[in-house]
């Protein structure tokens, strides 16, 4: 119970969906001593399809999401 008291604590002073999900990435993280994506699709019709990850130089990865409405997002992010 005090580790998602925790949690809601760490959300709540969060103002903005990209904070969150910055978070929730690094808690992921965290909790799995391995790689955590975490993703907000801004419309409720938006559907994740495919999601694919392409390994880069300094401990980065490419991170490309396919929606089933052909919408193609893309992100670098980095291991910390």
């Amino acid at each position: 119970m005090a580790e998602a008291e925790r949690l809601r604590n760490e959300f709540s002073s969060l103002d903005t969906v990209g904070a969150c999900v910055e978070r929730s990435s690094h808690i992921l993280v965290e909790l799995t001593s391995n790689v955590g994506i975490a993703a907000a699709i801004p419309a409720l019709a938006q559907e994740l399809d495919q999601i694919e990850l392409v390994p880069l130089a300094d401990r980065r990865v490419l991170m490309i999401l396919v929606t089933r409405d052909h919408v193609v997002r893309n992100r670098v992010v980095g291991a910390r």
